[in-house]
């Protein structure tokens, strides 16, 4: 009896650690393992830490937007939007050195993933930009990569991506895997939509109802913020919130186009 109950013994403990570094590779959503300091830091730069994850990268924030551990303590202080005008937004950080080729690459992820990223790529080229986009194979700019983050919850997480960093986009765009976020198989326009959203992130543009997630959300899933981290209002895009805009905080599946008027003229504006 003393063997197997040493036996049951290890076994829970192997059970537990298992489970506590698969909690951790998806990221890990209790506030109160993040020090009181750094929720502070986030919060004063604008960022809404309801529903904050915490990965090997960073802190994401928003859904879907990634704060590198090496970014918060230089996070540029909160920005008041001009009155009236709340889309579209862009961060501080852009991808410079234009006209340029971006280059993308899909690791370790079946074909239905490579076919939403060339139709996300195709849609972004569509509008002739200074800022081109092509799909490699190996080494590349961008990785898009998958990895299993839990089960949807709230619309979250579908995937997450940074802000471009010394004049290049942000290097990755890590995609749920887990059967709930985009079925089996996964759905293709669904796909596509994130990863426009995401290579979005990685260029430089914010979300396009960030002071005021409820528009695309709904209410009681994210409480955003009164004003927006570190973001600058593009001339020209609407006044408010666009329905099935790209940048939405929380996308809307009936909504199959790529861009809406208002996103062109933000996409135009900043990458030509």
């Amino acid at each position: 009896m003393k063997v197997n109950n040493l036996c049951l013994l290890l076994c829970v403990v192997a059970t537990f650690l298992f489970s506590c570094r698969k909690e951790e590779a998806a990221g890990n959503s209790a506030t109160d393992t993040i020090s009181a300091a750094v929720l502070d830091q986030i919060k004063a730069a604008g960022y809404d830490v309801t529903g904050i994850r915490q990965t090997e990268e960073g802190y994401i924030v928003e859904n879907d937007l990634l704060l590198p551990y090496s970014d918060v303590a230089k996070l540029p202080g909160r920005l008041y939007l001009p009155a009236g005008k709340t889309e579209l937004v862009r961060a501080s950080q852009l991808v410079t050195g234009l006209p340029r080729v971006i280059t993308i690459a899909v690791t370790g992820l079946p074909g239905s993933y490579i076919s939403a990223t060339d139709q996300a790529i195709a849609a972004y080229n569509s509008l002739n930009l200074k800022l081109r986009f092509q799909r490699v194979v190996g080494s590349a700019q961008i990785t898009i990569q998958g990895r299993d983050l839990g089960v949807v919850s709230g619309r979250w997480p579908y995937a997450y991506a940074g802000y471009p960093s010394g004049g290049n986009p942000y290097p990755s765009i890590t995609i749920n895997t887990n059967p709930s976020a985009f079925g089996t198989p996964p759905d293709i326009v669904a796909l596509r939509k994130s990863i426009l959203h995401e290579i979005g992130h990685t260029i430089g543009f914010q979300h396009s109802d960030a002071s005021n997630p409820a528009f695309s959300c709904g209410p009681g899933v994210y409480n955003g913020p009164a004003v927006v981290g570190g973001v600058i209002y593009i001339p020209g895009t609407p006044a408010g919130p666009e329905a099935c805009s790209w940048m939405l905080t929380c996308l809307d599946p009936t909504c199959t186009s790529n861009f809406t008027p208002g996103d062109i003229i933000g996409l135009r504006y900043i990458y030509g």
